[in-house]
């Protein structure tokens, strides 16, 4: 059987919605356009940036990288 991650949003606008990663890959997560994971932006509040950060993704592991502020 092929290993492959799965992430599921649990809550917000996202709640619900499964992601399947069978693969290598990278995803950038985000409120940006160009994002492969890309989380709705809730108004006046910016609790996530337009590139928040990226997963590296070897299935079963995942590496999550984070720019430097």
């Amino acid at each position: 059987m092929r290993e492959k991650v799965i992430l599921t949003a649990t809550a917000g606008r996202l709640a619900g919605r499964t992601f399947v990663f069978g693969e290598r890959t990278t995803c950038i997560i985000g409120r940006g356009k160009d994002c492969g994971l890309r989380i709705p932006g809730d108004g006046q509040r910016r609790l996530v940036s337009r590139h928040h950060c990226m997963l590296d993704i070897n299935p079963p592991e995942v590496r999550i990288r984070t720019s430097a502020a």
